[in-house]
């Protein structure tokens, strides 16, 4: 087992000074991505100051950032620490794809009759 050093709380402030980074980089005030975003002043300053801040809004301050990219690559290297996680992943893997498979199927099928009524 891993030990971790940080606190949530640490992760969360951490990575609050990291998107403050982003933004000065990019020259843009709170006041002006809070706007951007669609996220409240009051927000993005609780954020930048605790680390405190809903996932919703947190991705859309990333939108506008332009690192949403970092956001939607989370979770996507697996760190397994046995070779049952190894297997159970990909038994997941694999029902999650024919789920998707599925109802891409049922869009078809509906798709399909939709057009043929019309004709």
């Amino acid at each position: 087992m891993d030990f971790i050093w940080e606190t949530p709380t640490e992760v969360a402030n951490n990575l609050a000074k990291r998107l403050r980074r982003v933004r000065k980089r990019k020259k843009i005030t709170q006041k002006d991505l809070a706007s951007r975003s669609n996220v409240s002043y009051a927000s993005l300053r609780k954020f930048e100051e605790t680390g405190q801040i809903s996932l919703i809004s947190l991705i859309k301050l990333c939108m506008e950032l332009g690192v949403l990219d970092e956001i939607n690559e989370l979770f996507t290297q697996p760190v397994y620490t046995s070779i049952e996680e190894v297997i159970r992943d990909a038994e997941i893997f694999l029902q999650d794809n024919q789920t998707v498979g599925k109802k891409l199927q049922k869009k078809t099928k509906e798709s399909d009759s939709h057009e043929t009524s019309i004709i």
